[in-house]
């Protein structure tokens, strides 16, 4: 919506012109584009030099990286954003250009509310960490079909004016910094993010070892190289021995969707 109520040309691609770094970069010089939102595993892959009518960028979609804002910030304006679909999509951003010496997610948007609160829903002190909650217009009526995990969420607002008002509980560990903006300092739980997807490791886990030849599994993203993560999947052979990792990645594509299937899998 950045781009409609801003009067400006909003450019829509198909997949393999989105693709860094050729590609990408040449959209951007074809279309003249100035303001530019990706997450920063594509950031990562893209060199910023060239694209002159570009101007702005915003990261959202994973956590940023002081490097990447160092390398995006020369001569440019690099927001970072947060938000989950939860609360559509975005609802926070820095009030300027990204600083690397101290890197944050911002203040909350117009019409929306944020809250750092202990486990008794109570606020926490600044620079205390605590899990955010998010209130406002932008919050969503819960999920399709799932109203287990739409009231686990999906809780009473108990700071609310007025009835009927909720907050969703992001279950993002955050701090209140001096300056009035949020540092983001990880998850409560075992959700991660990669190339800009949720992934539960959890769920990973549990799907590989519904299949035969597995005994145990431990998922986790690695980032060898700064930038490039990789969910690896650390096997335990069942006692009948080894699985075939082939098979295995077939049979966890008909129950996951592509993002959540190991890119590796180590034998233990």
């Amino acid at each position: 919506f950045q781009a409609l109520v801003s009067g400006a040309c909003l450019v829509l691609a198909p997949r393999e012109q989105l693709l860094p770094d050729a590609p990408l970069r040449a959209l951007i010089d074809s279309q003249q584009i100035t303001h530019l939102t990706a997450t920063p595993s594509v950031l990562t892959q893209l060199e910023p030099h060239g694209m002159p009518s570009l101007r702005t960028v915003v990261s959202g979609g994973e956590a940023c990286t002081p490097e990447l804002v160092r390398k995006w910030s020369q001569g440019r304006t690099l927001f970072n954003g947060y938000g989950p679909t939860e609360i559509t999509v975005c609802a926070t951003i820095t009030p300027g250009s990204a600083r690397p010496e101290r890197l944050t997610i911002g203040q909350p948007l117009t019409n929306t509310q944020t809250y750092v609160l202990d486990a008794h829903l109570q606020p926490v002190p600044v620079g205390v960490p605590g899990e955010l909650f998010v209130g406002g217009v932008g919050v969503a009526r819960g999920y399709l079909h799932r109203p287990e995990l739409t009231a686990q969420v999906f809780i009473p607002h108990p700071f609310a004016a007025s009835a009927g008002e909720r907050l969703y509980r992001t279950g993002d560990r955050v701090r209140w910094l001096p300056e009035g903006e949020l540092e983001f300092l990880g998850r409560i739980d075992s959700q991660v993010k990669l190339r800009g997807f949720r992934v539960e490791l959890g769920e990973v886990e549990a799907a590989l070892c519904e299949l035969p030849g597995i005994q145990d599994v431990i998922a986790l993203v690695r980032e060898d190289s700064p930038g490039d993560k990789r969910l690896v999947a650390y096997v335990t052979p069942s006692p009948e021995g080894a699985p075939d990792f082939d098979s295995v990645r077939v049979a966890l594509k008909q129950r996951l969707p592509d993002y959540m299937v190991p890119s590796f899998f180590i034998l233990l």
